[in-house]
């Protein structure tokens, strides 16, 4: 890695921590981020989690 990427990767990371600060601050902000999500995109998240659940049930069950 060079010093311009991991510049790159502390900087994403900052800016994703204030975002996320920003939905708990506000969650409407989050209601409407959420919103925005491609459906294409909230379909992966729904198939990792049938997948994860299939075969760890017990770990991901520990999260509800």
């Amino acid at each position: 890695m060079t010093n311009q990427e991991i510049s790159q990767g502390v900087e994403l990371v900052c800016n994703t921590s204030k975002e996320i600060k920003g939905y708990y601050d506000n969650p409407e902000t989050l209601i409407a981020a959420l919103n925005r999500v491609p459906k294409k995109d909230l379909a992966q998240c729904l198939e990792y989690y049938v997948i994860a659940y299939l075969f760890w049930p017990q770990q991901v069950a520990r999260f509800y």
